[in-house]
């Protein structure tokens, strides 16, 4: 029993004592845009009805270094016709370097929604996405759930994060400071223990 506490002891001093620091530089997404919605639902809403839209969305996923980078993404898209609110969803996020560092790439999004407004209807979401450079996306989305819910739509956002922070595009027209302090660990780069 005091040799099990011994070794739990051990193993948590060479955890804080001998770690390397860590500099992992995630990537990050918030998006703002507009686009419109064609959704149906229901008996309540039985033929399509379309409303604009905004979405707003926030994540974070791998480092940029990699060729494919996987992440988790919140959006909420709020309707702005009458009688309407919020669609929140919870994302899976796939995405080439490419999209990630404010150039020409691909975004897709796979996960489970929730609409607590009206009729309640829980189910799947996605998206998918063309990025352009400066962080502008063109965006297809839908939904299908609960309460017979079919959705489906487009928006065009601007992500503030691969604008600013991640872009690595147009460096020549438009210099991007953090692009060039920033110091990216390299995949050689092992773990260390110092004792």
């Amino acid at each position: 029993m005091r040799f099990s506490g011994w070794i739990s002891g051990a193993a948590a001093a060479l955890c804080v004592f001998g770690a390397t620091s860590a500099a992992a530089q995630p990537s990050a997404w918030t998006a703002v845009g507009g686009g419109a919605v064609g959704w149906k639902q229901g008996t309540s809403t039985p033929e399509f009805r379309a409303d604009g839209a905004v979405i707003m969305e926030a994540g974070v996923g791998m480092p940029s270094r990699y060729p494919i980078i996987a992440g988790g993404l919140f959006r909420i898209t709020p309707l702005t016709g009458g009688a309407t609110g919020a669609d929140m969803a919870w994302l899976a996020r796939v995405c080439t370097r490419g999209y990630q560092v404010g150039g020409f790439g691909v975004a897709a999004d796979l996960g489970v929604y929730a609409r607590t407004w009206g009729t309640p209807s829980q189910g799947f979401a996605g998206s998918l996405s063309l990025g352009a450079p400066l962080g502008f996306s063109l965006s297809f989305h839908t939904m299908a759930g609960s309460d017979d819910l079919l959705s489906f739509g487009g928006s065009l956002s601007i992500d503030v994060l691969r604008l600013a922070l991640y872009r690595e595009t147009l460096l020549n027209w438009w210099p991007n400071p953090e692009v060039r302090t920033r110091k990216l660990p390299t995949a050689s780069n092992g773990p260390a223990f110092r004792f």
